[in-house]
């Protein structure tokens, strides 16, 4: 019986009563006290109390700054998620790896995080994993034909699988018009 009303002001608002000598259901009424709830609505509810040792801040910013709280907590979320840019698990062993891994992986979100804002431009308006889900799903394969004459070099063409609409039309607008770039064993970068 006291576990329902263990709750947060739970005792203050709804009235429960046992009656051993009913049977069934009608041993248990209940009811809401209204006046209670009406007072923790414009007394309590909804109000909250910020603290700071920001003398120098505004009003304004010591709110904004709680309000971009939640902002950080998502970032730190995204940094678990196992699909994607997760900072765990390191196999390193020494300070100086796990400290270049954990920079990597804020660089690789910071870059996703760029890339969500361009496709945000064009009216994107899912979750970063989500995009980078859809964004994965685009395909790039290069076609290597032979020249057809002896000791010519060979045709190369880039061609891009079908693909999820939303998706060809956020990696339209992210990647150049322009042919990728074929790396030779000589580091050498030459466009087809």
């Amino acid at each position: 019986m006291e576990a329902l009303g263990a709750g947060q002001y739970i005792n203050h608002v709804l009235q429960i009563a046992y009656h051993p000598r009913r049977k069934g259901a009608n041993r248990l009424s209940w009811a809401i006290d209204q006046v209670a709830l009406d007072s923790l609505e414009t007394e309590v509810f909804g109000k909250r109390l910020l603290m700071t040792d920001q003398h120098d801040w505004s009003t304004e910013e010591i709110i904004l700054a709680y309000q971009g709280q939640s902002q950080v907590e998502a970032a730190f979320r995204q940094l678990k998620d196992v699909d994607h840019l997760t900072v765990r698990p390191q196999y390193h062993w020494t300070d100086q790896q796990v400290r270049v891994h954990t920079f990597l992986c804020l660089l690789a979100y910071l870059l996703c995080r760029l890339i969500e804002r361009e496709c945000r431009t064009i009216g994107y308006l899912g979750s970063l994993s989500h995009l980078l889900d859809l964004l994965g799903t685009v395909r790039l394969a290069l076609i290597v034909r032979p020249s057809g004459t002896r000791g010519g070099r060979p045709r190369c063409t880039w061609v891009l699988e079908d693909s999820d609409p939303e998706a060809w039309r956020l990696y339209s607008h992210l990647v150049p018009p322009k042919p990728p770039f074929v790396y030779t064993s000589t580091a050498a970068a030459s466009p087809e």
